[in-house]
Parts: C-alpha cells; structure tokens; sequence
C-alpha cells in the first residue's frame, strides 16, 4: 500500500500523472485509505 506522498517522492511527475490515470488515484486512496499496485508492483 501506498500513500500518495510517498509515490510523489519516488515517482517524476510522468510517471506520477501515468500511474493516477492508469491505476485512479486519488488523494483519499484507493483502497483502505492507501493506493494500491499490488498486481504490478508485486
């Protein structure tokens, strides 16, 4: 599980817009409050 935060840290801002658009994140999450990339980030 992600926080937002935590992927703008890590992310460039492509990759950041990519993954909101792809994966629909928001700033309240995804799931149980956090954003979730299991299936790709494994």
């Amino acid at each position: 599980m992600w926080e937002r935060e935590e992927l703008q840290a890590l992310l460039a801002p492509a990759e950041l817009s990519a993954l909101e658009q792809h994966f629909t994140v928001t700033p309240e999450g995804n799931f149980e409050g956090k954003t979730s990339y299991s299936d790709v980030m494994g």
